[in-house]
């Protein structure tokens, strides 16, 4: 039984454990101790005789309380705790990365007017390609804009990487955000800066390193095939060049989701054909994509689930059955001779 007199544990427990306590500290002075990943960044350091190592005060309440009989078991319980914290906050991450675009029974309107968007339901997968159609004006902007936070749902349930946005604080939002690619309908580039710092711009704002910068930019204007014009201002390119600078700026940082807002609507068809095709290959490497379009034909061309709004609405269906495959592999070879070739040079 422990004996409390004056809000201090009895002189023999007291002197028993401050033998233990002795023999403790000179434990942790005779251990080598070992720094190791996020312990060293955070400077704390692995001690090898035991996880919580505390410091041993002869006169500390917590430390008696801690290292009084029993305390293994306590000591092994929180460490146990602190696991099933870890395996958590790891299940928590894994259900971000499956759920990463979710809307349940959203609504849209813009002051008193009638709701743009009602009663959206919508899951966008990991990894996944959708084409968005609709009539002009029928609100695939608003959505778009819902997906990449621009806009906020009057009601409904709206979740973006596992994150309910309803109930997120704001400084969560940017880094959210950071994780979106958009390619905009109007490029939105600008026009004081060469078509390389365009695209360097994301890198330069997250601090990235000048020379990591440079080299990825370099590379990934090479495979949109604007390796010859990077000091060029956006003035000086087509529309099809500018679409593939707004591509390109849109995926330098890498991100998990992909949304472009009518990128074929200024090109003709060829150009659009080869557009989509650079949006295959990202999604290939495991970008999820959201193409918005009201080309009926390029939907029919390309095998991906649509998702169609009509009456404000949004409704799913199945993948069309892909037509007219010659200008599609036309297009696809004319890129890879067109890449192999600027590999030799």
């Amino acid at each position: 039984m422990w004996v409390y007199r004056n809000n201090m544990i009895s002189r023999r427990y007291r002197y028993r454990l401050l033998g233990k306590i002795n023999r403790d500290r000179r434990a942790v002075q005779s251990t080598r101790r070992i720094p190791c990943g996020f312990f060293a960044q955070s400077g704390l350091e692995w001690r090898s005789y035991n996880f919580f190592a505390f410091p041993a005060q002869r006169h500390s309440i917590i430390t008696m309380m801690w290292y009084k009989p029993g305390a293994r078991g306590r000591r092994r319980l929180v460490s146990i705790c602190l696991a099933a914290w870890a395996a958590l906050a790891g299940l928590a991450a894994l259900n971000g990365w499956l759920r990463m675009v979710r809307f349940e029974n959203v609504g849209v309107r813009y002051g008193v007017g009638p709701e743009i968007l009602r009663d959206i339901n919508l899951h966008i997968e990991p990894g996944s390609f959708h084409f968005l159609t609709g009539a002009s004006g029928a609100g695939k902007s608003s959505l778009l804009k819902l997906m990449y936070l621009g806009l906020f749902p009057t009601r409904g349930n709206m979740e973006v990487f596992g994150k309910n946005i309803g109930r997120a604080r704001r400084q969560d939002l940017p880094a959210l955000r950071r994780r979106i690619g958009v390619v905009f309908q109007d490029f939105r580039l600008l026009k004081n800066l060469s078509v390389f710092d365009n695209v360097a711009l994301p890198l330069r704002l997250a601090g990235e390193d000048e020379k990591r910068t440079r080299n990825n930019v370099s590379e990934l204007l090479d495979w949109v095939g604007l390796g010859a014009r990077l000091a060029d201002g956006p003035d000086t390119l087509s529309g099809g060049e500018q679409q593939r600078v707004a591509i390109a700026r849109a995926v330098i940082s890498k991100p998990s989701l992909l949304l472009a807002d009518e990128p074929t609507g200024n090109v003709d068809d060829r150009i659009a054909y080869r557009l989509v095709h650079l949006f295959e290959e990202l999604h290939r490497s495991g970008t999820a994509v959201v193409v918005a379009t009201h080309n009926d034909a390029l939907v029919r061309r390309f095998s991906h689930p649509v998702l169609a709004l009509n009456d404000s609405v949004l409704q799913a269906s199945p993948p069309p059955t892909a037509t007219g495959n010659g200008p599609r592999d036309a297009i696809r070879e004319g890129t890879r001779t067109a890449m192999s070739a600027r590999k030799v040079k």
